[in-house]
């Protein structure tokens, strides 16, 4: 819907606005919102426009992904197919609500404790959900360093297997040349090109981040990978409608923190982000209480035996860091760098 809205249509349950290209609202009537989300994202998805703005928005090293590209050298017909393919594939949840009925019944009105395989253990959720904050760690200028650098790795590869093939054996050599030569004429904000080169042709086993494998799944609804596929896509989609709003934001005549305060101020008091009287000088100091929350978490699981660290012992002996980890209205804030 944020997406949606920045390209002039707003979402609005079963009545829906379109700003026209003489800039007048159009109201009218139509499918339910995922129905109609999903036909709008896979509207935009096929449009040069939405390549532009993904591209735009992913900025590994404080670059644009568009600028890797084209020092790759990788047309624009291959860039909207990457942007193409990405954003329909972390859409696929609203495409699946808006085919599959029955799936959505399933999860909603259905006896799901005779139905459902349960989740997996806690173990393997606390480590996919740090994993979603660590990849969502804000630094430096860009707040989304780690997981911009890895969708550009990703995005490489992608188009060099679609030109030439797999990127082992005998192609890996003219990889490696095509990556040296793109670095030429990159300028990054943070590391050299020494550190992005050898991050880049790496091909151990850190090639795709958990949440990227994760995305590209198509578990169904009662399988137990189900929820962690549709948070990563529901992630990814976040990046990038924050980084449009940050761009919306930024392109405003006049845009301070201060005239936006009406909705965060109250955003972070109702979220339980900060009391009264301690809202933070910046939106980025927020990850403390992550990066807290995360250490005090793997003492205890330092300290608990595999098999004693249920649900519940979790609840008992750290509610308040499982608690923390459930506030991603930080995510938004620091990542509209206000």
């Amino acid at each position: 819907m944020s997406l949606l809205a920045a390209i002039g249509i707003g979402v609005f349950k079963n009545k829906h606005v379109v700003l026209n290209s003489n800039r007048r609202c159009e109201c009218f009537g139509a499918p339910p919102t995922h129905e109609f989300v999903w036909d709008g994202l896979n509207y935009w998805a096929n449009t040069g426009d939405a390549s532009r703005v993904l591209l735009e928005v992913i900025q590994p090293g404080g670059v644009p992904l568009s600028q890797w590209l084209n020092g790759f050298s990788v047309g624009s017909g291959v860039q909207n197919v990457l942007a193409r393919q990405w954003l329909l594939q972390w859409g696929l949840d609203l495409r699946s609500f808006s085919e599959d009925r029955e799936s959505r019944n399933a999860a909603s009105y259905r006896p799901t404790a005779f139905t459902s395989p349960g989740p997996t253990g806690a173990p393997d959720t606390i480590s996919f959900i740090k994993h979603i904050w660590g990849v969502c760690e804000p630094l430096g200028q860009n707040h989304f360093p780690i997981l911009d650098m890895h969708l550009l790795r990703r995005s490489l590869h992608l188009a060099f297997r679609r030109a030439y093939g797999r990127t082992h054996n005998q192609r890996r050599r003219l990889y490696i040349e095509r990556i040296n030569e793109m670095l030429e004429g990159i300028q990054t904000l943070d590391t050299s090109p020494d550190h992005w080169r050898q991050f880049l042709i790496n091909e151990d086993g850190d090639y795709c981040l958990r949440i990227l494998v994760a995305a590209e799944g198509k578990a169904n609804v009662r399988h137990q990978d189900h929820s962690k596929q549709v948070l990563a896509r529901a992630a990814l989609l976040l990046r990038v409608a924050i980084g449009v709003s940050r761009s919306l934001l930024r392109a405003l005549p006049r845009n301070t923190r201060e005239d936006l305060r009406f909705w965060w101020s109250a955003l972070g008091r109702d979220r339980g982000l900060w009391g009264d009287s301690g809202e933070p000088a910046q939106f980025t100091e927020l990850w403390t209480d992550i990066h807290e929350a995360i250490a005090s978490l793997n003492s205890w699981e330092q300290a608990t035996p595999s098999s004693s660290q249920s649900y519940h012992r979790l609840w008992q002996d750290r509610s308040q860091e499982a608690a923390i980890l459930g506030s991603t209205e930080r995510v938004g804030l620091w990542g509209l760098g206000l």
